[in-house]
């Protein structure tokens, strides 16, 4: 049995965009406008069941930035899944979920005291 790795969400959730229906036929304009992310906290739900979503609009849109994704459903930090899927007059099913991690904010130390001019 292998172990989840969850890899700290720095940049984007990313995917590339289906050219076919699920009949094969090929996807027309019109039948993607945008796009959902869903978002679960390890050990919770269900794959494909997402209490936290956000709207990628675009057709072509391709990814969404880790800043729009954590601030939009306001992520503490911790582990997570995602998915996407296509958004139109009919949604598409969820793809495969990754896993990711939200990072614990880095440590800002206190300025420096004692300043002097000498």
């Amino acid at each position: 049995m292998s172990s989840t790795v969850f890899t700290p969400l720095t940049t984007a959730l990313s995917w590339v965009d289906a050219t076919t229906n699920v009949d094969g036929s090929a996807i027309q304009p019109g039948e993607i406008t945008g796009y959902s992310i869903g978002v679960r906290g390890d050990g919770t739900g269900a794959p494909g069941t997402y209490a936290l979503t956000v709207t990628v609009t675009g057709a072509t849109a391709t990814s969404d930035t880790a800043a729009d994704i954590i601030n939009t459903l306001k992520l503490t930090p911790g582990n997570y899944w995602g998915s996407v899927q296509s958004v139109g007059p009919t949604n598409s099913a969820w793809a495969t979920e990754v896993p990711f991690a939200v990072p614990a904010p880095l440590p800002v130390p206190n300025p420096p005291t004692g300043l002097s001019v000498s």
